[in-house]
């Protein structure tokens, strides 16, 4: 059984370019070691992450994130088990304020309607 759990959180300090590239380099490296995919929206200081994977990987990494000193008002939104993934070829998909724009608000709605990848990534 897998496991998909969506949070959003307030980060307690800005992040650089160069800080936001680091960060998503460890956690697609990580997240493939750990079978995890998942898709990261960031906008100003805020962020939502879909992360899916083995119930123990995943488990795991929420206990990890919500002691994070990096972030702050970590809230669950959406956890549930599952079959199969969905996101399966992101190891971390990611977009900010930039490239999502008004679909930022599209694709937190395909996210919690749990719809697939494809559709996820046309409303972003």
């Amino acid at each position: 059984m897998k496991h998909l759990f969506v949070y959003t959180s307030l980060a307690v300090e800005p992040l650089s370019p160069k800080e936001m590239e680091q960060l998503l380099a460890v956690s697609r490296r990580n997240n493939a070691e750990q079978g995890i995919t998942g898709l990261l929206l960031h906008q100003g200081d805020m962020f939502i992450q879909l992360l899916e994977g083995p119930m123990e990987a995943t488990s795991q990494l929420l206990k990890k994130m919500t002691k994070d000193p990096r972030h702050k008002e970590f809230r669950m939104i959406h956890q549930t088990s599952i079959e199969h993934e969905r996101y399966s070829s992101w190891e971390m998909a990611y977009s900010n304020e930039a490239d999502v724009g008004f679909g930022w608000t599209n694709a937190l709605l395909a996210i919690a309607q749990s719809r697939n990848e494809a559709e996820v990534q046309a409303n972003m």
